[in-house]
């Protein structure tokens, strides 16, 4: 399962368990101060998160009540306040122009939003499959790594704290077909600047390395060489100075090498899954749900990401045996190859959408 994907589950059960205290205090305060009306009120997220977290609009409530919308707007606030539900939730109740009350969450209430959503999410205990980075092994890890690899990590320890038994996973592109290697061994070949770093230099000036490469011309071979030493130092990077942890680097030349490619292409011609379109071979993808077919191998003869993707979730379904989402595309995937007969074990409620 992706990092988005979880976290996006994760954050929907808070903000749905937050707009409801916010609802139900509001409906209450409300028929406390106006019991003649019949109201329900409409929760919204601020557009801007400087106008705090979440919205009520007061204006729907002037003509029956018979006052100004922030003349009420104040009123609903003073009686909200005497709560002590709302105040452990709300850190702050504002009120802006013609009558909107603006709410903002305290720290207090985001824990206590999290520590009971936990008790929703996911309580069947899952063997969860989690990959949370899939840097290029082409130069150093940056910040834009590091932030996906924090979320990783973190929500690898929610699930563990919940009891799922997580795989921390790291999806390495090292494919020698790839243009990013190609292109890196052009570099160390003084073929070309593309990836030309300090990194790289650092790495070039080991003896090991020199030795190494001396016997070494072809492009390809050498980006795959270089490739595993940049990623041999973006690991003890990311364990001994981030402190992320991961108990998988699960290569991507490592599929190409057992030659599930060509058993992936093979499977998913006889189940008819896969057409030729502009020289390239396409995935019909759209027949299960994806927006459109999707291009597994380009007309120049070269594999998209997506043909050695199929092949990962194929050894986390069916080799491991693990259960996660996947996207749409890969999701058509392993339904069609289950048409030759080779059906990965999907959980008993279906493979859940995206």
């Amino acid at each position: 399962m992706s990092v988005g994907v979880y976290f996006s589950r994760f954050s929907a059960i808070i903000k749905v368990m937050m707009r409801n205290v916010l609802y139900n205090e509001i409906n209450k305060a409300v028929k406390v101060l106006y019991p003649n009306i019949v109201y329900q009120a409409t929760i919204a997220r601020t557009p801007n998160p400087e106008f705090g977290d979440y919205s009520f609009a007061v204006m729907g409530l002037t003509s029956r009540v018979g006052q100004n919308s922030r003349q009420i707007a104040e009123e609903i606030r003073k009686k909200l306040s005497d709560s002590d539900n709302f105040n452990k939730y709300v850190a702050k109740a504002e009120i802006v122009g013609p009558g909107f009350l603006n709410f903002r969450l305290s720290e207090r209430g985001l824990a206590e939003g999290i520590k009971n959503s936990g008790k929703k999410f996911l309580k069947q205990k899952e063997k969860i499959s989690l990959d949370y980075l899939d840097a290029n092994p082409t130069g150093p890890v940056h910040l834009g790594h590091a932030r996906s690899g924090f979320y990783g990590d973190v929500l690898a320890n929610i699930l563990e704290y919940y009891g799922h038994k997580v795989s921390r996973e790291f999806y390495v592109n090292n494919a020698k077909s790839s243009a990013q290697i190609q292109s890196l061994g052009k570099t160390v070949l003084r073929q070309g600047e593309e990836y030309k770093h300090e990194q790289l230099l650092n790495i070039l000036e080991k003896p090991e390395a020199q030795k190494k490469l001396k016997k070494m011309k072809d492009p390809k071979e050498v980006g795959f060489y270089i490739a595993g030493l940049i990623q041999k130092e973006n690991e003890s990077f990311l364990k001994k100075t981030a402190k992320i942890k991961f108990d998988i680097f699960f290569e991507e030349e490592k599929v190409y090498a057992s030659k599930m490619i060509k058993e992936i292409i093979k499977s998913l011609k006889k189940a008819d899954a896969i057409y030729e379109k502009d020289g390239a071979t396409w995935l019909k993808s759209s027949k299960y749900g994806d927006t459109e077919d999707r291009v597994l191998v380009r007309s120049t003869g070269e594999p998209t990401y997506l043909l050695p993707d199929i092949g990962y979730h194929l050894d986390r379904l069916v080799k491991r045996k693990d259960y996660y989402l996947l996207k749409n595309q890969t999701v058509a995937a392993m339904l069609l190859w289950g048409n030759t007969g080779f059906r990965p074990e999907f959980p008993k409620n279906g493979i859940p959408a995206t």
